[in-house]
Formats: structure tokens, C-alpha cells, sequence
């Protein structure tokens, strides 16, 4: 009985370890979906990896904002046999309180805390060689702008975790960081992530490369102009925008002052990009839409005659004055009104065009409209709808009673420059998808046509006639190249209040070179200039000298100087009923010439100014008998100029 019990238990136990046997047998070797799952779900662990974060570069390459690999340093308390001694090293080297260190690593039932984000590998080095169990590494990426302040309003800046949060950075936040991906992970029997070497390895997707329409060199040239002349006058800012007048890519976009995106987070400061976010009076800048609109629509012509009322404009109650007493003229043709920014000459075209007539043109030139850049903050500026007063429609054509950014400008001159087609200014030329070998074009898109190719044409001979001796503009001309643009200095509005800050200006320019063949359009301005004046003429026009002649000669432009061949004429421009004389426009008010006249040039016709310049340079002698344009001079056309020549005047004014 006892035998057979024992031979009983026996087989059973065998049969339950067989069974056990056949079990584990059973589970290694069929599969089974459902404990899979319970596996994967012990000893792995599923680690979401962000992106190596996209560079950004300029046109050609060269790099703005990169990404380079750093190390950040967490600690497992549970393994830390020595919690005292290693928070004192730490706060040793990382010279930070032992105490702030000791309480995050002190809890032995925390098994992850970050101890310090982003190190270099000199850091790293360092730490591995202390052999702490319980510390360790995981690769990161960190933000870098080599060239520190350079273009910063633009670029925007990173936060802790990378992500973008001003500037190209936001806006492009989903391409530059990429997709990101998830990686698997072994744990160990307790949960823990393996480790090798003290560094989580996995392989690292990559966000795409974003290129910009932004030339490095001329970027900082632009912006060490900028913070000179800030000095010098002793003004509260700058900003300029450097344009390529065929398609609108913006080759420099810059802000003085700046900030260094690498330590964004010490300061709020100087983050704005004020070329697209700031709105204001230009002044005189916006005389060129004006006249441009007028002679669109066949109101007036460059040679048209308007009464400038020696320079004091009636408009019920109010006035127009001349900014200038030097320039009370009792009449001037419309190219002189330019010439010599008439804002009565100016008021007087706008009410021939009338308030909507103004306004359709202005908004044509894309002005009350956001320009379409993409750029995060960008304003549309203000433009109110008609019907207007008479005095705020005259006030509206020499730019005050409308407030713009800086872009907006740009790209209206830009308009005048390339034949009169407003295009849509772009700051991406190219993204480049580095993991899939995709490449994105940005292409130039035309929004509407605003003049003429005809009446752009006498625009930029109007505008080349404001940097010749005695316009407003003289000091932004550069020998050997043309230039055309416009001055404009205007009363800053009060941001806190109605009317204007006393004392305080916005001096700025706008224009284009070569005035024949534009490569260049560049807008610069000035904001509250203290030290040797506030006007235009004297703050912004040398500052788009400057910027103009380092990009001319950085290109190797050769210089340009006019012929015969390019001066319009009268009976190009005006109908045939048209009875008055002809005579040679616009063009021959350019300085730009190699030698003075030798002999006497052709003067009748000419205005007193225009005469002066085509005499430029020789020793003559002016005996003015009266006003208005040239009827005869001595030595005669053709003649030899000699010493103490003569040049005659008397009164021929056309009312």
C-alpha cells in the first residue's frame, strides 16, 4: 500500500514537471501575440526623439542658426550610493548652492531627475571621469547663432526645449524641427533604461534646412551703418531694408539695436523687427505714389506747370506750408516739385486726383495691406477709406495722415524701379529636406501691375533729379552711379496720445541704383535723430550712400554715366496739341559726369537749376536779369567756355 502511494507521487510530480516542461517549451517556441506584447511592454521602453533642428543660412550658404550636439546630465537617485558627496561635487563645479543640487537627488524612490540641460563635451568629459554610478547623459541639440546679434529681429530665437518662439524660428517651426521619431529602448529586470557609456544612443532624424533671400556681408554692412549713425545723431533706433528690385527677395532686413539670440532669455529687449511691425509717417517718401498715380492717369506730365503759390497752400482754414523756406517757388514743373519735395506742389496734384483717385493709387502700391512676406507680426499699416477732407488728402500725398512699415515702402519703390510691377516680397529662397532630398523654390510672384512701363520710366528720371545739386536727396548720390530716390522726414506720432512728440523725427530715405538699371532698392530710417540735425537729407540720405556704394562695388558694378541716348524728351512725353516749346527733361539733373563742359551747352529752355548743373564745374559768372528758364546766353551754344563767361536770364514765365 505505502509502495504503490509512493509510486503514485512520484508519477504525478513527474507528469506536473513534464506538463511544466511542455508548458515552457510551448510559450519559447510558438508564438503567442498577446504575451508579446506583455514582454515588450516589461523590458522595453519606447523613447520619443526629437529632431536635429534645421539650420538656417543665408544665400549662399553661409550659416545663421545651427544645431550642434550637447550632452544633458540626469541622475537615477535609487543607484546613487552617496548622495552627499556627489551633490557637493556637483554644486562644486557647476558653482550653484549644495542644497538646490542634494534635494533633487536625496529621494531614493525618484528614479529620473535632470541635473543640467545642453553641456558641452568638455563637460561631459569631465563627469564621465568621476565613474559616478546613478549619472548620466542623453545627447541633446543646442541652438547656436554664430554670428550672434547679426539679423536677430529676423532669425527669432529657440526656447529650453527648442522649440521656436519669435522670428523665422515660429514661423517655421514645423520645418525646421522635423518629424521627430520614436525608438525603442531595453529596460532592465528594474525598469531602468540601459545605458551605454553613461549616453543614450539612437539614431537622430533631421529637420529640414531653411535658405534665405539675406546676403550675410551686405546683412552686416547694413547694420554697422545703422548703429554709426545711431551714434552719431545721438537717435533712439534704426532700420533698413535692402530690396532686389526684380523679384522683391529681400537681401538684407536689419535693426539697430539688436540682441543676441544665444542669451534671448536674459533680455525682452530690442526683439522687434521693426521693418514689418512698426507703423508710421514717412513724409515725404510718400510723394512719389502720388505723382506717380497722377501721371497714371493722365492728370499732369513731368514738364506740367503747377502754381506752387510761393510756397504757402490755402485750404480753407488751414495751411500747407514748404518744409524749407529755401524752396517758396511761385511755380515748378512737376518733375521740380520731386525734385525739391514741393508739399504744395504735391497737395495740388492730389486734389486734381482726387481723394479716391489718391487712395486707389496708394492701395495699388500695396499700402493698407499686409505685403504678404510671411513674416509673424507683420502690421498693414493705415490707410483710411475715402471720402476725405481736402486738407487731409493733401496732408495724405506727402505722407502724413498714413502710417506704413518700412517693407511696405520698399517694395512700392521697388515697383518704380523694376517697370512698375508690384511683386510680393519673399524672404526664403529654398527649403531643403535633408532626409527625403526634397527641395522647395520660393518663385517670384507678380501681385499687379501699378504704372505704366512708360510712366515708371519718367518716375525714375524725376527721382534721379532729387540727388542732384540743390535736391533734397544731394547728399546720396555716388560719383560714377546714378541714383534715384526720395527723402522724407516726418513729426513721430505720440504712441501715448493724440498729435505729435515735440522734437522727435522719423528721417528717412528711399531710392534705388543704378537709377538706369536698378540692382538696389534700399530704404533706410532714422527714428528721433538729437546731434547735427534731423532732416533726411542730412541722416538717412548718407546712410543709403553708404549701404549703396559697398553693394555696387562689392558686385563690381561698373559706373554708369548717361549719353544723349538716354534723355527723354519733350515731345516723348507730351501730346502733340501741346504748343509749348520743347526742351530736355529730368535726366540732365543727374551730377554724374566724367568732365565739365568745355564749351557752351545747349541752355535755352532750361530752368535756372538745370542750367547750373549742366554748367557744373565751370568758372562762370551768372548775371541773373529776372526769373524762370533760359531765353539766351553768352558765349552761344557751342562756343568755348572761358573765364568769367556770362550767362543771361530775363522773365519767361508761363502761368
Amino acid at each position: 500500500m505505502y509502495k504503490s502511494r509512493v509510486i503514485v507521487i512520484v508519477f504525478f510530480i513527474t507528469g506536473l514537471w513534464g506538463a511544466m516542461i511542455m508548458r515552457g517549451v510551448y510559450l519559447q517556441l510558438v508564438p503567442n501575440p498577446q504575451f508579446e506584447k506583455i514582454k515588450h511592454r516589461q523590458f522595453s521602453r519606447m523613447i520619443k526623439l526629437s529632431s536635429r533642428r534645421g539650420d538656417i543660412l543665408d544665400r549662399k550658404g553661409k550659416e545663421l542658426a545651427v544645431s550642434v550636439t550637447s550632452y544633458s546630465l540626469f541622475a537615477d537617485p535609487k543607484i546613487i550610493k552617496d548622495p552627499y558627496a556627489t551633490a557637493k561635487k556637483l554644486a562644486r563645479h557647476f558653482r550653484v548652492s549644495f542644497r538646490s543640487v542634494y534635494n533633487k537627488i536625496k529621494n531614493k524612490k525618484k528614479r529620473f531627475v535632470w541635473l543640467r540641460r545642453r553641456l558641452d563635451r568638455e563637460e561631459y568629459d569631465k563627469i564621465q571621469g568621476w565613474k559616478i554610478r546613478g549619472l548620466a547623459f542623453k545627447e541633446e541639440f543646442k541652438r547656436i547663432y554664430p554670428n550672434k546679434s547679426l539679423a536677430a529681429p529676423v532669425l527669432g530665437f529657440v526656447g529650453r526645449e527648442q522649440q521656436g518662439l519669435d522670428g523665422l524660428e515660429k514661423k517655421f517651426e514645423s520645418v525646421l524641427s522635423g518629424d521627430g521619431k520614436k525608438v525603442s529602448v531595453q529596460r532592465d529586470a528594474r525598469g531602468r533604461a540601459l545605458v551605454e557609456d553613461g549616453r543614450i544612443f539612437a539614431s537622430t532624424p533631421e529637420g529640414s534646412d531653411v535658405y534665405l533671400t539675406i546676403d550675410k556681408e551686405l546683412q552686416y554692412w547694413v547694420e554697422d551703418q545703422l548703429q554709426q549713425a545711431v551714434r552719431e545723431h545721438d537717435a533712439e533706433s534704426a532700420w533698413a531694408v535692402v530690396l532686389n528690385p526684380e523679384n522683391s527677395e529681400i537681401l538684407a532686413m536689419a535693426n539697430y539695436p539688436s540682441y543676441d539670440p544665444n542669451r534671448a532669455y536674459k533680455s525682452n529687449k530690442n526683439r522687434r523687427n521693426k521693418t514689418i511691425h512698426d507703423v508710421y509717417e514717412t513724409g515725404s517718401v510718400m510723394k512719389a505714389f502720388s505723382v506717380g498715380g497722377a501721371l497714371d492717369r493722365g492728370i499732369v506730365e513731368p514738364n506740367t506747370r503747377i502754381n506752387t503759390e510761393n510756397g504757402v497752400f490755402r485750404i480753407g482754414k488751414r495751411k500747407i506750408k514748404e518744409a524749407d523756406k529755401s524752396h517758396y517757388f511761385k511755380e515748378l514743373t512737376v518733375s521740380e516739385i520731386i525734385s525739391y519735395s514741393s508739399n504744395v506742389g504735391t497737395s495740388k496734384i492730389a486734389l486734381m486726383m482726387t481723394d479716391k483717385a489718391l487712395y486707389e493709387t496708394l492701395m495699388g502700391f500695396g499700402f493698407g495691406e499686409k505685403s504678404g512676406v510671411g513674416l509673424l507680426g507683420e502690421a498693414r499699416g493705415l490707410l483710411s477709406e475715402p471720402p476725405w477732407r481736402d486738407h487731409l488728402t493733401a496732408n495724405i500725398s506727402f505722407g502724413h495722415g498714413v502710417a506704413v512699415t518700412a517693407l511696405q515702402v520698399a517694395n512700392a519703390y521697388a515697383a518704380i524701379a523694376n517697370g512698375g510691377e508690384l511683386n510680393r516680397p519673399y524672404i526664403i529662397k529654398e527649403i531643403r529636406d535633408v532626409e527625403k532630398g526634397e527641395v522647395i523654390k520660393t518663385k517670384k510672384k507678380t501681385i499687379r501691375r501699378v504704372l505704366t512701363e512708360k510712366n515708371a520710366g519718367l518716375m525714375k528720371m524725376m527721382l534721379s533729379s532729387v540727388v542732384a545739386e540743390g535736391g533734397s536727396g544731394y547728399k546720396a548720390r555716388i560719383y560714377g552711379y546714378p541714383v534715384a530716390g526720395k527723402t522724407g522726414t516726418a513729426q513721430k506720432v505720440d504712441p501715448n496720445g493724440r498729435g505729435y512728440l515735440p522734437g522727435h523725427y522719423i528721417s528717412n530715405f528711399s531710392g534705388f541704383v543704378p537709377a538706369n538699371d536698378p540692382r538696389y532698392v534700399i530704404y533706410v530710417a532714422v527714428d528721433s535723430p538729437k546731434k547735427q540735425g534731423y532732416y533726411a537729407s542730412t541722416v538717412a540720405a548718407p546712410i543709403f550712400r553708404n549701404i549703396a556704394k559697398f553693394a555696387l562695388r562689392r558686385e563690381g558694378a561698373t559706373p554708369v554715366y548717361f549719353s544723349d541716348s538716354d534723355l527723354v524728351r519733350q515731345n516723348q512725353v507730351v501730346e502733340e496739341e501741346v504748343s509749348d516749346p520743347p526742351h530736355v527733361l529730368s535726366l540732365k539733373n543727374i551730377p554724374d559726369r566724367l568732365d565739365p563742359p568745355t564749351v557752351m551747352p545747349a541752355l535755352e529752355g532750361l530752368t535756372l537749376k538745370e542750367a547750373l548743373i549742366k554748367l557744373h564745374g565751370v568758372d562762370v559768372d551768372i548775371d541773373i536779369r529776372g526769373e524762370g528758364r533760359v531765353l539766351s546766353t553768352r558765349p552761344k551754344e557751342g562756343e568755348p567756355l572761358k573765364k568769367r563767361a556770362q550767362l543771361r536770364l530775363r522773365p519767361t514765365v508761363i502761368q
